[in-house]
Order: C-alpha cells, then sequence, then structure tokens
C-alpha cells in the first residue's frame, strides 16, 4: 500500500504539472485527499472477495511450497524488494505503453482522415442522366 501511495502522489504531481493556474496548496489537498482514500480502503474485504480465485489457482500444496519459500532468506528479500521493484517496473513500462499509445492515437487519427475523405467522395452530389 505504501508503494501504491508513493506512485499515486508521482502520478498526480506529474498531472498537476501540465496544469496552470491551481491554487498554491492544491497538490497537498490532492495528496491528502489520496492519504485519506487509501487509509479507508476496505483490505479486509478486497482480501475475502480474492480468496476465491486462489482456491480455483492453488491448491494446499502450491499454498505450503509458497509459504515454505517465503520463509527462506530469498522469499523473504522478494517480499520486501517486491513494492519497489513493481513501481520500478511500471515506471519503467511507462515509456514503452505513452510510446504504444501515441502510436495507436496516430494510426487512428490517420484511418479516420481516410475513411472521412472516402465518405466525403461517395456524398457528393450525382448528376442526373438527362
Amino acid at each position: 500500500m505504501n508503494a501504491m501511495t508513493k506512485q499515486m502522489h508521482q502520478m498526480i504531481h506529474a498531472q498537476l504539472e501540465k496544469q496552470p493556474n491551481l491554487p498554491p496548496d492544491f497538490e497537498a489537498r490532492m495528496d491528502q485527499s489520496m492519504d485519506d482514500m487509501i487509509k479507508e480502503f476496505p483490505v479486509d474485504e478486497m482480501m475475502q472477495a480474492m480468496v476465491p480465485a486462489y482456491h480455483r489457482h492453488l491448491t494446499k500444496g502450491d499454498v505450503e511450497a509458497l509459504t515454505a519459500f517465503y520463509s527462506t532468506p530469498t522469499g523473504q528479500k522478494v517480499l520486501k524488494e517486491m513494492p519497489a521493484m513493481t513501481a520500478d517496473a511500471m515506471q519503467s513500462a511507462s515509456g514503452v505503453i505513452q510510446k504504444m499509445m501515441a502510436k495507436m492515437q496516430e494510426r487512428l487519427q490517420s484511418e479516420m482522415a481516410e475513411l472521412q475523405k472516402g465518405s466525403e467522395g461517395n456524398s457528393k452530389p450525382q448528376s442526373s442522366p438527362n
């Protein structure tokens, strides 16, 4: 949750940098609002909702093996580093995703322009055979 909160604060900051004329305390208010939402997040309810999915995909033996792994020094390191690794990976991937989205938007605009050209050519009044 801490890693998610930090990442959300960074996203808010990045979005607000693009917005001129905001009150000076706006970012702090947004951060506080986000923190309040995170504190009220129904973690227990979410966990209970997720349990059936784990039951469908993992056996008791799988869970025991995972428990054994996470009890090892390597497992503990993975647990400790996972939030930072996830945040780093998401940040690294964001540039790739942005490029892909820009390329998709370009293609969509190009295809829309082609469709528009085609419909303009078809909508010209036809001369009568007389």
